[in-house]
């Protein structure tokens, strides 16, 4: 064997080689493009969520027959708004994870293992964010916003846990109509 023929057979091995890196990493840009193109749309379809809750939020009026203070009440709401913004963010932030749970193969256990417990930490801190809401039609709109991370991760279950504790029958039937699922 040749010194030549030595340095043909390392240089097509290192060619090879070099197209087997390039295919690699071709799809994992691929992989990240379509993760983000996903989270852009989740992202336009919660806005157009929280402006269809901000219109009739601003139709919604303070049915009770109590006397209240009507600066702390406003100044209530204007903090549990504040708090349904919060759980809006958090979603999103949550909403990175579900690809780790959905598709575990893709991915090493033990980071499938950590962005699992991410997800379940995050859903835990929304749902003691939601306990600081007192108004009933807020509080389902938090609730609601919660609920497509369940069935994006195919958790009926607790979707539907979810779905019963939204206490204002509208939003109830809003989620019900966008996921049929869980009127079963």
């Amino acid at each position: 064997m040749s010194l030549e023929y030595i340095v043909a057979e390392i240089s097509e091995y290192l060619i090879l080689g070099l197209v087997l890196v390039v295919f690699v990493l071709s799809i994992k840009i691929w992989k990240i493009n379509r993760d983000l193109e996903d989270l852009s749309l989740s992202n336009d379809f919660m806005n157009n969520k929280i402006k269809e809750l901000e219109g009739r939020f601003q139709n919604y009026q303070i049915s009770d027959e109590k006397e209240y203070d009507e600066e702390e009440d406003e100044e209530k709401l204007e903090e549990e708004v504040k708090i349904l913004e919060k759980i809006k963010m958090l979603c999103e932030l949550t909403r990175t994870h579900i690809n780790y749970i959905v598709n575990p193969d893709d991915w090493d256990k033990e980071t499938v293992e950590y962005e699992h417990n991410k997800f379940n930490e995050r859903i835990d801190k929304m749902k003691e964010l939601i306990k600081g809401i007192d108004d009933d039609f807020l509080k389902g709109a938090a609730i609601q916003f919660m609920i497509p991370l369940h069935i994006e991760t195919n958790d009926i279950d607790n979707a539907k846990k979810l779905l019963s504790d939204i206490p204002d029958e509208y939003i109830k039937e809003m989620v019900i109509k966008e996921f049929p699922v869980l009127s079963v």
